[in-house]
C-alpha cells in the first residue's frame, strides 16, 4: 500500500514539470526553438531555394523573424508534403541503394520538430545559445564547360 502511494506521488510530481510547470528548460518534450533546432534544418534543407537569388527567393525565411512569421505556411508544406519538394523516386523496380546527392528531403524526426515549432507557437529561443547553422549546399555546378540559358519564359 505504501509503495503506490509513493509512486503515485512521484508521477505528480512528475507530471507539475512539464510546459509551464516551472520544470526543467532541458526537458526533451520542450517546444523546439528557431534558434535552438529550427534554423540549422531551414538553413540545410531550405536554404539552397529561398535565398536572394534562389528559386523561390519571394518566401524567404533565413531570419528568425521572418520564420517565425512564416511557421504557419511552413508547417502546411511541409505536412502536405509540397515542401521540400524532391522528385526522384525510389521503387521496388529501381531502388537506389547510394542515396541522393543535395537530397532536401526531412527526416521523420525533422519533420516532428518543425511541426512541434509552429504548433508550440514557434518560439525563437535564446539567441545567445543557438546551435550551430550550416549554410546549405551549394546546387551550382562548379567550373561547367559550358552555361545554357532558355530564350523563352519557362517552368518546371
Amino acid at each position: 500500500m505504501r509503495w503506490s502511494t509513493v509512486f503515485g506521488a512521484a508521477l505528480i510530481v512528475a507530471g507539475c514539470g512539464g510546459k509551464g510547470g516551472g520544470g526543467d528548460s532541458g526537458d526533451s518534450s520542450a517546444t523546439p526553438t528557431y534558434h535552438g533546432e529550427i534554423a540549422p534544418i531551414l538553413s540545410e534543407r531550405c536554404g539552397s531555394c529561398h535565398v536572394p537569388g534562389g528559386m523561390n527567393q519571394d518566401l524567404l525565411f533565413d531570419d528568425a523573424e521572418s520564420a517565425v512569421r512564416l511557421a504557419p505556411v511552413i508547417a502546411s508544406a511541409v505536412e502536405s508534403g509540397r515542401m521540400p519538394p524532391f522528385y526522384a523516386e525510389e521503387t521496388e523496380e529501381c531502388p537506389n541503394p547510394w542515396g541522393w546527392q543535395h537530397d532536401p528531403r526531412l527526416s521523420g524526426d525533422e519533420e516532428a520538430l518543425l511541426l512541434a515549432w509552429a504548433d508550440g507557437g514557434a518560439p525563437v529561443g535564446d539567441p545567445e545559445t543557438a546551435a550551430v547553422v550550416t549554410p546549405p549546399p551549394a546546387q551550382d555546378l562548379e567550373d561547367p564547360d559550358t552555361t545554357l540559358s532558355p530564350v523563352k519564359k519557362w517552368t518546371t
